[in-house]
């Protein structure tokens, strides 16, 4: 193997901690009520706010989401990622980063 096979490797070790430490620390309803503060989530649904549905189709559970209508899923990273047009994984874990002291103290 050679150094740059071992660097990759080492940095994507590296982002999957990051990831994990955000599964464990952040839900998909914390994220989605501190980046869309505007929608109304009634007992863990709401309109989507990736298609911008009016009806309560978007399902959200302690790991994840699920659009009933656009078929749109994923984890709290993927979430971030398609609320806050961001076009990577890692610029969603880095803003989620960025932000994670705030959801503690954000209300939800």
């Amino acid at each position: 193997m050679n150094w740059n096979e071992a660097y990759k490797r080492e940095r994507k070790m590296e982002w999957r901690d990051v990831a994990l430490a955000i599964h464990d620390s952040v839900s998909p309803e914390q994220a989605l009520r501190f980046y869309r503060p505007d929608l109304d989530i009634r007992h863990n649904r709401c309109p989507c706010p990736i298609h911008n549905g009016k009806d309560y189709n978007f399902s959200l559970t302690d790991s994840g989401y699920k659009c009933f209508v656009c078929g749109a899923s994923g984890d709290v990273v993927a979430l971030v990622k398609e609320v806050c047009e961001l076009s990577t994984r890692a610029d969603a874990m880095k803003k989620i980063g960025c932000n994670k002291i705030a959801y503690a103290h954000h209300k939800d």
